[in-house]
């Protein structure tokens, strides 16, 4: 079991401005609290009722303001399920995370199913909630003497991926567009985008990233994320055109992950990774499975 080496729990970044930080796997996110003097915004939701209620309640042992924005920067369940909890008046998403919440909901990813799938934690009470407020590719709220620069980062982890930047803090809550102690997640993402929106967050005058999964991260953390993600469209790229497995791919870049592979969370992903990256490059529709012979084998618990 892996056992997360970063303090969990609300941190304070600066006045106003807070992190919440979870043991990082699988369902298991990130979240943040932006305040001014006039209203707060809290960026992300958790994965159950529960979860966010922590989180709330944590909050207002420093705050007494009440949300006034909630903003889903995409249409995964650990990122957005919780919303209704937040009872915030104006929900902000991309304009393509509707069609990822109806696909969602066609899927029927019931409370029922969400608990067997994930049983140490209770879906009881969660649903999908769609937004109010449509954004394109930019939107700034002033929150009274702060400002949230809210940006859409183009088709990253999945479609209508929304990072937020506080300029004069140098803060950015970055949602799965990054992650830190965690192997990312990749399968609804794309490769190219992913990488140009990586530089697009280097590019930033930030110092302190908050990733969707893992702890506060720096501007080499991002860095690392980025050259993991050239690396493994490279060994593709080479792989598609000599005729080398997806797998065996997956095995050389094993020599170059350094602590992403020894130390971080959930190595394995690197398995269904490389096989969506491999079918971005071939130009072919890319299925989403598991192999879990395969992953354990590259997880060590074999």
């Amino acid at each position: 079991m892996f056992k997360p080496d970063w303090k969990m729990g609300l941190q304070k970044l600066t006045d106003g401005v807070y992190a919440w930080l979870t043991q990082g796997i699988i369902m298991k996110s990130n979240v943040g609290w932006i305040e001014g003097t006039d209203c707060a915004l809290v960026f992300d939701s958790l994965s159950t009722l529960p979860m966010m209620k922590n989180f709330l309640d944590s909050v207002h042992m420093h705050s007494d303001k009440k949300p006034s924005y909630l903003v889903l920067s995409h249409a995964h369940g650990d990122h957005c399920l919780s919303a209704s909890c937040v009872n915030a008046p104006v929900i902000i998403g991309h304009k393509y995370i509707q069609e990822q919440i109806a696909k969602n909901i066609a899927e029927n990813r019931s409370v029922e199913k969400m608990n067997a799938w994930y049983p140490d934690m209770d879906y009881t009470g969660t649903h999908f909630v769609y937004p109010n407020l449509y954004m394109g590719d930019c939107l700034k709220i002033d929150l009274g003497g702060r400002t949230a620069e809210l940006y859409y980062a183009g088709h990253c982890h999945t479609k209508e991926d929304i990072y937020l930047y506080l300029r004069d803090e140098g803060i950015v809550f970055c949602a799965d567009l990054l992650f830190n102690h965690v192997v990312p997640s990749f399968h609804q993402g794309n490769i190219y985008g992913m990488i140009d929106g990586l530089t697009r967050l280097l590019s930033l005058d930030a110092e302190r990233y908050v990733p969707g999964h893992g702890p506060i991260a720096r501007k080499d953390d991002v860095r690392m994320v980025r050259d993991h993600y050239a690396r493994m469209l490279e060994l593709a790229q080479e792989g598609v055109r000599i005729g080398r497995s997806s797998e065996d791919s997956v095995y050389i870049l094993e020599k170059d992950m350094g602590v992403m592979r020894t130390k971080w969370a959930e190595p394995e992903r690197v398995f269904v990774s490389m096989d969506c990256i491999y079918a971005q490059v071939q130009g072919v529709p890319f299925h989403f499975k598991y192999d879990p012979a395969k992953l354990k084998r590259f997880s060590g618990s074999d």
